[in-house]
C-alpha cells in the first residue's frame, strides 16, 4: 500500500499534538508497528526499535557510529528533535519530503518544520548527513539471537520456578500485563519514542516492588521477541552493574533488541555459573555427610561464593530449594540476605523451607525481614 492521505481520524488524532502540521502535504506512508520507530527510521533502520538517547552530545554519537556527521541545517537528512532539553524524535529526507516514524504509531511525510512546537517532540535542536558519499549502514548491527540452548535454559528455570512458587509468578504475570498495557494506552503515548516513557506510572511501580526475585521471569520475557520494552525492567531489577548493558555500547544500548539478546545472554551466563557453583558446593557437602555441624557444610570456598554472588542468586537459589528442602539452602538465603550467618544451632527443615517460601512469594514480607 503507497503513500495517501490522511484519514479524518488519523488527522484528529495528529493536530492536536503537532499545532505547525499542515493536513494538505502530509501523508500516510506506512502502518503502525513497534518493529521500528523513528530513530531507526531516520538511519534506514526497521527491525529494531532504538532508544533516542537522552542528551543532545550521546544522540549525536549514535549518528556518528552509524555514518553520520552534523551538518548545517541546508545539508541536512536528518533533523533531531528536543524538548525541554531531553532527544524525543528523528525525522529524515526520504526523497523530496521529510518523513516521521511516530513511536509505534503510523509512519507519515509531512513539511519539515510540520512537527515542531508540539508538546511531545519539541523543536529541531539539529542535523545530520552521511559522512561520505557513499554512505551505507555498517555491516552486523544486529546481535545473533540467542542460541536454543540459552533460551530453552532460560525456559526450563521461568518453568520451574512457576510450578513451584505459583503464588509469586501468577502475581507477575497480572503486574506485568498491567504495565505492559501502559505501553501505548493513549495517542501520547504511542507516539514516545523512549522505551523510558513507559517506565513510570504504578503499573510500573507495581512490578517493580516485585524486586529481584523475578528476574528469571522479566528475561523469559525477553526471549520472546515482543518484549522489548522489558528491558528497562531487567535494568531497574538487576543490581549488578556487570550483567547490565553499558550504555556507551551504543549499537547495543539503545538497540532494543540488541539490547534484550544481551541481558539473556549475561543473565543466562550468571545462570550457569551459579549452577556450577551449586553443583560444586554440593559436592562438597558429600565429604561431611556424617557431621552434625552445620558450619561443616558451610565452610566451602563454593559456598562463599556463592554468597558473593549476591541478591541477584536469589531466585536461582530459591528454584534449587525447592527441589533440595533437606539441604542448605536456607543458611545461603539467610547469609545473603541478611549478610551474616544465623547462628542456629538447631533447624526444623520443613518449617525453614515455609518461611523462605513465603518471603519469597511475597514482596512486603521479603523487604521487611530484609531490613
Amino acid at each position: 500500500m503507497g503513500s495517501r492521505p490522511v484519514t479524518d481520524a488519523e488527522w484528529d488524532s495528529l493536530s492536536p499534538d503537532f499545532p505547525n502540521l499542515d493536513r494538505s502535504y502530509t501523508f500516510w506512508q506506512a502502518p503502525e508497528t513497534l518493529s521500528y520507530n523513528c530513530i531507526a527510521w531516520s538511519m534506514g533502520i526497521t527491525w529494531t526499535w532504538i532508544d533516542p538517547p537522552s542528551d543532545q552530545n550521546s544522540f549525536t554519537l549514535l549518528y556518528k557510529c552509524l555514518g553520520f556527521k552534523p551538518c548545517a541545517e541546508n545539508l541536512g537528512t536528518v533533523d533531531g528533535y528536543a524538548l525541554n532539553g531531553e532527544m524525543t524524535h528523528a525525522s529524515c529526507l526520504l526523497g523530496t519530503t521529510w518523513s516521521s516514524k511516530l513511536g509505534e504509531d503510523f509512519r507519515i511525510s509531512h513539511p519539515r518544520v510540520g512537527l515542531v512546537g508540539g508538546i511531545l517532540y519539541g523543536d529541531i535542536v539539529s542535523h545530520y548527513c552521511p559522512a561520505t558519499t557513499s554512505w551505507s549502514l555498517p555491516q552486523d548491527l544486529e546481535l545473533e539471537p540467542a542460541s536454543q540452548e540459552v533460551v530453552q535454559q532460560i525456559a526450563t528455570l521461568a518453568d520451574s520456578i512457576k510450578t513451584s512458587y505459583p503464588e509469586l509468578t501468577n502475581n507477575f504475570d497480572t503486574l506485568y500485563a498491567a504495565w505492559k498495557g501502559t505501553w501505548f494506552s493513549t495517542f501520547n503515548m504511542a507516539l514516545q519514542q523512549s522505551s523510558a516513557a513507559r517506565a513510570t506510572g504504578p503499573q510500573w511501580e507495581a512490578v517493580v516492588a516485585l524486586g529481584p526475585t523475578v528476574l528469571p521471569l522479566v528475561v523469559a520475557k525477553l526471549t520472546t521477541g515482543d518484549d522489548a520494552f522489558a528491558v528497562q525492567l531487567y535494568n531497574m531489577l538487576e543490581t549488578d552493574a556487570t550483567k547490565r548493558v553499558d550504555p556507551d555500547e551504543l549499537t547495543t544500548y539503545y538497540f532494543l533488541n540488541n539490547q534484550a539478546q544481551a541481558d539473556v545472554t549475561l543473565f543466562s551466563s550468571d545462570v550457569s555459573a551459579f549452577n556450577a557453583l551449586a553443583d560444586l558446593w554440593i559436592q562438597d557437602q558429600s565429604h561431611i555427610l556424617r557431621s552434625s555441624r552445620s558450619t561443616d557444610y558451610l565452610n566451602h570456598d563454593s559456598y562463599n561464593r556463592l554468597v558473593r554472588m549476591g541478591k541477584s542468586a536469589i531466585p536461582l537459589i530459591m528454584e534449587r530449594y525447592a527441589r533440595d528442602q533437606e539441604g542448605w539452602w536456607h543458611e545461603l538465603m539467610y547469609e545473603i540476605v541478611h549478610q551474616r550467618r544465623s547462628g542456629s544451632m538447631t533447624f526444623h527443615k520443613v518449617d525453614l523451607f515455609a518461611y523462605w517460601k513465603d518471603w519469597f512469594q511475597n514482596p512486603s514480607v521479603s523487604q521487611a525481614s530484609s531490613s
